[in-house]
C-alpha cells in the first residue's frame, strides 16, 4: 500500500507580522493525524481549502495524515 503524507506549514513574514513561535501555530490551527482528515472533510473547515480538495479527490486511495499548522496571521 502506498501512503501520501500531508504536510503543511504556513506563516506571514514581514516586517509588520509580530513574532511567532509553537505555541502560536498550536492556538490557531494545528491538525495532527485524523484530526486532518477530519478537517478536511467538514463542511465549514479551517483547514487550508486545497487539503479539502485534495481529500475530495484522494477519497477512494490510502491518505495517512501526518501534521499541518498555521500562523495567526494567514
Amino acid at each position: 500500500m502506498k501512503k501520501i503524507a500531508i504536510c503543511g506549514f504556513n506563516l506571514e513574514s514581514n516586517r509588520f507580522a509580530s513574532p511567532c513561535d509553537r505555541r502560536d501555530f498550536e492556538e490557531h490551527m494545528y491538525f495532527r493525524g485524523e484530526e486532518i482528515t477530519r478537517e478536511a472533510r467538514a463542511e465549514h473547515p479551517s483547514i487550508h481549502l486545497g487539503v479539502c480538495g485534495f481529500y475530495k479527490v484522494m477519497d477512494e486511495s490510502s491518505v495517512v495524515p501526518v501534521a499541518g499548522s498555521t500562523d495567526r496571521h494567514c
